[in-house]
């Protein structure tokens, strides 16, 4: 009997390697082993190593940005509440934090990845910036404020990421209210 894998369960098992054993882990005969596959099914979604790669990296940007923007966006028309929803679930998804980890690491020594980076911290600054505009902030004082939220959300991931504690709500609850708040 042989069993076939799709190609979205090739990528997400590689992302589960990353996660699990750095970028090195993300090697087509363990992942079809783990699959319980041959390398053929590999071969049937994927040129090479590379095109996984990129793969991998295209769908960590779909789960952890586009997704994570398209659920917020659904929480209304009002930016202060897509605001409170956008930190209540970014704060609260810790899986993902452990894959925002993996795929930050992976940046540092890999062009392509750091590039990716980039420009996802980038998409995700300036939908926190314009929701910030939508509050009545100044583009600047946007752009400040969006800053100041991210890097505390990333600090937050990363806390997490390695074991620490999550904070509790009222934390970013509170740097919310300082954030949006109208000088």
């Amino acid at each position: 009997m042989v069993v076939m894998v799709g190609k979205l369960e090739w990528i997400d098992a590689g992302l589960s390697a990353l996660v699990d054993g750095g970028p090195e882990a993300v090697r087509v005969e363990p992942v079809a082993k783990a699959l319980k596959v041959t390398k053929g099914s590999f071969y049937w979604h994927f040129a090479d190593r590379p095109a996984w790669l990129a793969a991998i990296r295209a769908r960590w940007e779909q789960i952890a940005t586009q997704a994570v923007i398209d659920r917020v966006e659904r929480a209304g028309p009002d930016p202060q509440g897509r605001l409170e929803t956008l930190f209540t679930f970014t704060t609260r998804h810790h899986p993902g934090h452990v894959l925002e980890a993996a795929i930050r690491a992976w940046s540092l020594t890999d062009p392509k990845t750091r590039a990716v980076t980039r420009r996802i911290d980038k998409k995700r600054l300036g939908y926190v910036r314009d929701l910030l505009v939508g509050l009545g902030h100044s583009p600047a004082q946007a752009q400040l404020r969006a800053q100041i939220l991210y890097l505390a959300l990333l600090g937050e991931m990363s806390l997490v990421a390695h074991g620490g504690r999550a904070s509790p709500p009222p934390v970013f609850q509170t740097l919310l209210a300082l954030a949006t708040r109208r000088s």
